[in-house]
Order: structure tokens, then sequence, then C-alpha cells
């Protein structure tokens, strides 16, 4: 600051001098301009004087000329000297005042010439102090200019200042709280280091049970081996005897899985009711246990339970976000389990008609689900590749199984087994209680993925159905295929169809893309009967009462059916 204040100080002392001596100069040019005006007031009298001389040379000469003409001798001769006396010395007079006038006028040139001369220098000095003057002002507004960035500066600088002091106050606040953790820190470190010799003591000490307990084991397994040898005999005794009956035997017995009684069924022979259950496509129905109730579910996001007898509306459960994709009883008939391409189930009560909980975990549409045979839990399966088991009654997720393909369908029998069908045409066979992996997979000769299972009610054969346009019969114990199911006109549609086994196991039912009802024996693999005229579309689903004395199928177009199947006496 101080430096820009001694420059401002000596531009100015510095204008003061140019000022001074431009005053001086013009002083000296006022004399100049003095002394010409003086020289041209001389020139201009010495002009007047001769212009009088003149005049009166041509007064005088005019008189002469006069006198030459008409005078006397003697006075003429008088007056001509006296003339030529006065024409000399005007003569010499004009002579003298032309030769001052001459001198006057060189002397008003030069006189003209120095101030020309000291007018253009003049004139190039007030040019050069012009430009002095705008070099000046230049480097003031340059000089005020760095004076305003110097204050600019300066006040960021204090700000620097205060943030300066903030940060130190900061980091040692910061250093104060560091040496607090790092205390800790070893205190801690002295606490895991005891932790760590106490579990050490405490392994060794379960390593120690660990060996006990396993030796106990290991007599109470060599005791129990001789048992089991015995078991194993007497159940694969026991196998052989229900396969015989199961593939020969003409009739069965009592539903095996707990529903009324059945000693015989005949096939459908009429449709007793058509109508439109659902305001858009239907993706599945099923009975009930006691086989007084009918459940259908579909795209419109509803469930719908019907009275068997009379295809009755009895209630319509709401609670999806997306079309309703499988629906399941519970062995009780107190609930209802329903999954949907909202990607979750609804578990309702089916004397209130309420759900009481919402089973979520799936990331995509879910395809089946089912209980277990003791309603304690519930299994379903999705397009996310996932099975899931979850607890029925809390509603909450015990485990997932990863079965590698997407799964399409399960079952789930009195034995805890857990049949699944996939996309890659195989079906798995898993322990319901404990398996993550499956016990066994089976390789089917289907064409096409496997969209739905089936259950005979001996438990010992299941049957599939693909997108092949083909039925098979599979022996879960031999794990082999024991007969394909198949008519040229009974083709299943892009999302296949459900197809369901009478009570007395004598039939086999499934719908056709065409709207039709196909009826196949089960013991020879042929078809007995088709039904036609009721369907408008696809038939998706179908579901034979406990009874065996009605049967529903429905599909796309919204319609269910209602066939009666004549039981014999």
């Amino acid at each position: 600051m101080a430096a820009v204040a001694d420059g401002g100080m000596l531009w100015k002392d510095s204008i003061r001098q140019q000022l001074r001596e431009r005053d001086a100069s013009h002083a000296h040019l006022d004399g100049v301009f003095a002394a010409a005006a003086s020289f041209f007031q001389d020139t201009l009298r010495l002009q007047q004087e001769l212009k009088e001389c003149k005049t009166e040379n041509a007064d005088l000469a005019l008189e002469n000329r006069d006198l030459r003409s008409g005078g006397s001798p003697v006075k003429d001769g008088r007056d001509s000297k006296a003339s030529q006396r006065e024409m000399g010395r005007l003569e010499k007079r004009v002579s003298e005042l032309s030769e001052q006038l001459s001198n006057k006028s060189q002397e008003l040139l030069k006189v003209t010439q120095e101030k020309c001369v000291l007018v253009q220098q003049r004139s190039e000095k007030a040019h050069r102090e012009v430009e002095t003057l705008e070099k000046l002002m230049k480097l003031q507004e340059e000089a005020e200019g760095k004076d305003k960035h110097i204050k600019r500066l300066a006040a960021e600088k204090a700000e620097l200042e205060k943030d300066k002091a903030s940060l130190q106050a900061d980091l040692h606040r910061k250093s104060i709280e560091l040496q607090t953790c790092l205390d800790e820190h070893m205190a801690l470190q002295m606490e895991y280091s005891v932790a760590e010799n106490d579990l050490r003591e405490i392994k060794a000490e379960r390593d120690e049970l660990v060996g006990r307990v396993l030796l106990m084991k290991q007599v109470e397994a060599d005791k129990l081996n001789s048992l089991n040898v015995l078991a194993d005999r007497k159940k694969a005794d026991r196998i052989q005897a229900d396969m015989s009956e199961i593939l020969d035997g003409p009739d069965l017995g009592p539903d095996l899985m707990g529903g009324r009684a059945c000693t015989k069924a005949e096939m459908p022979s009429r449709a007793v009711f058509a109508f439109d259950a659902h305001e858009a496509d239907i993706y599945s129905c099923t009975f009930d246990r006691g086989g007084s109730r009918v459940a259908t579910c579909g795209s419109d996001k509803k469930i719908k339970l019907w009275g068997a007898s009379g295809a009755k509306l009895l209630n319509t459960l709401s609670g999806h976000s997306s079309g309703v994709s499988c629906i399941a009883f519970d062995p009780a008939d107190e609930y209802l389990i329903s999954g949907g391409y909202d990607k979750t189930m609804l578990m309702w009560d089916l004397q209130t008609g309420r759900w009481t909980h919402k089973l979520t975990g799936h990331t995509d549409k879910i395809y089946a689900c089912k209980f277990t045979t003791d309603s304690k839990r519930v299994f379903s399966c999705s397009q996310d590749r996932t099975i899931k088991s979850w607890h029925a009654r809390r509603g909450v997720l015990e485990r997932s199984l990863f079965p590698g393909s997407t799964c399409l369908d399960l079952l789930l029998d009195a034995n805890d087994t857990l049949t699944t069908a996939h996309f890659d045409k195989t079906v798995k066979l898993w322990d319901a209680r404990t398996g993550t992996n499956p016990a066994h997979s089976i390789q089917t000769d289907h064409a096409q993925p496997i969209t739905a299972l089936a259950s005979h009610p001996g438990g010992s054969v299941i049957l599939t159905s693909s997108k092949d346009h083909s039925m098979k019969a599979i022996d879960v114990r031999t794990l082999e295929i024991v007969r394909t199911y198949s008519h040229d006109d009974c083709t299943f549609g892009t999302l296949g169809c459900k197809m369901t086994l009478s009570p007395d196991a004598r039939y086999i039912v499934a719908g056709s893309d065409d709207g039709k009802v196909f009826v196949f024996n089960y013991r020879t693999g042929k078809m007995e009967k088709s039904l036609g005229g009721s369907h408008r579309a696809a038939v998706t689903a179908c579901s034979w009462s406990p009874m065996g004395d009605l049967l529903m199928t429905v599909g796309r177009g919204k319609q269910a059916v209602l066939w009666a199947c004549t039981q014999a006496s």
C-alpha cells in the first residue's frame, strides 16, 4: 500500500513539473507574439505612409503636367524646379519606406516562421502530454484495481485465518477423541484376549462331550442296525404287495388321503352346470376334502368358493393385486392358501373369509402351493427358480430349496415326501422335513417341460403332464415310467392342463386347448371318452370330488363346468 501511495505522489509531481515547463514556454511565446504584433503595426504604418507618398507624388506629377502645358515660363521654371525637388524628396521617401517595408516584411516572415515552429513544437508537446496523461490515468486505474484486489485478498486472508483457527480447534478435539478411542481399543483387546482363552477352554470341553456323544450314538446305532435290517425286509415285502395291489387289483378301498369313502367312480357323463365363474380366464380349481365345496381362481385377482352340489357361490375372496394362479385347502378344510402373479401368498380363514397372513419372499410369480398332511407347513414354487417352506400358522419363511430349474408344480404325501415337476423335464423327490437337496431326480422322456403333477391314492405312483401333449405314470419306488397317456386330439395349451385322477384310480381326466375334456383309462392308457360342447376355450384345470360323483373343469374364457359322474351301485 505504501509503495502504491509513493508511486501516486511521484506521477503527480511529474505532472506539476510538466505544467510549469509548459507555462514557461508559453510566456516565451507571448513575447514572440507581442514582437510580431509590433512589427505588424509598424508595417501597416509604413504601408499607409507609402500610400500617402504615392498619392502626393501622383498629385505633384499632375500639377507638373499642368504647369508644362499652360503657365508662364518663369513661374513655370520655378515651379518645375520646386516640383522636381519635391518629387525627388518624395521618391527618396518612398524608396526609404519601401526599404523599411521590405525589412519589416522579412522580419515579420522570420517571426511568423519562428511562431509556426513554436506552434508545431507546442502541438507535439501537448500531444505527448495527452499521451502521458492517458498512460498515467491507465496506471491510476490499474493501481486502483490492484488496491481493490489487495483489499479482497486481505479479507480472504482474514476469513482463512478464522477457518484455520476453527480447524485447529477441531483437530485438537479430534485428537482427544482419538486418544480416547485408542484407550478403549486397548481395553477391548485385553477383554478379547480373555474371552478368546475362555472360548478355547469351552471348545475343548465341547469336543470332549461330542466325542462321548458320538461314542454313545455309535453304540446305539450298532444296536439299531440289526432292527433296521429286519424292518427293511418287512417294508420291502409290504411295498411289493402294495405294488401288486395298485397295478393289478380292480378297485381301491376308502380314500387314503382322509376324504369320504369312494368304492367306485364312473366316467363323467353330462354337464350339470356350465357358467361364467370369473370375470376373466380361470387358472385352477380344487375340491375340499369333504367334497362339499369347490374353489376356483383366475386372472381377475379373485378366489371364489362354490357349493359342490348346486354350483352356488358361497364367498368371494379378494386380496391379491394380480392374477391368482394356484389354490389349496388344508387337510382340515379350515384354511385355504392362494398364490399369484403378485409374488405373494395369502392364508385365508374360511370361517371369516379374511386372510390372516401374507407370505412374501418370492421374487417372481408363484406356480403352485400345497399344505403338508399335518397342516403345519406350506410349500410353494415360483418362476424365481426356488422352492420355499413356510410355517403355516405364523406365515414366516423357514427355508428355501434351489433345484436349479424352474419348478412348475409340486405334491406332498403322507410320508413327507415332496415331489416337484421342472422346466428341464425332470421330476425330483425331496425329504420335506430336512432335505436341502433332492433325494432322487427322475429323467422323464417328455419332450417339453412338465407343467402339472397328480398323485395316485396309494402314493406310490405319480402322474405328470407336459407341454408335449402327453401324460406319464411314474413308479416312485423303482423311479421308472409305468405308462404313457396321449391322444392326437388331446393337446394342451401354453399353460398346460392340471389333470386329475378319480378317487378309485380308474380314470384320468385332462382338458384340451380346443375346449374338450378327455377321459383315459388309468390301467390300459387308452382314451375312453371325449366330452365337448361345454367349454368355449382351452381347459386349464380339472378336479374330481373325493366322493367320485362330481368333476369340475375350468378354463380360459371365464367358464367353469360341473360334470355328473354316475356312481355304480
